[in-house]
């Protein structure tokens, strides 16, 4: 169980971390020309990056959890 709760954690907390990175990289490289349409709001890409780091605080919180359990 306590092996188990680790993967999860740790696999949570890289893929959250490779996808906020992705997210950060396209918001900065083309925020100029996501701005110039029409469509584009900032408020939606700030939920999805909220998101992102609200998966990675959780993925800690597992993880940190995992190590207090006992077998």
């Amino acid at each position: 169980m306590k092996q188990k709760l680790k993967i999860t954690s740790s696999f949570i907390i890289i893929a959250s971390l490779l996808i906020l990175g992705h997210q950060l990289y396209m918001y900065n490289i083309h925020i100029e020309t996501l701005q110039q349409l029409e469509a584009f709001k900032v408020h939606e890409y700030d939920k999805e990056i909220f998101f992102s780091v609200l998966t990675f605080l959780i993925g800690i919180t597992m993880y940190i959890r995992s190590r207090r359990i006992k077998e």
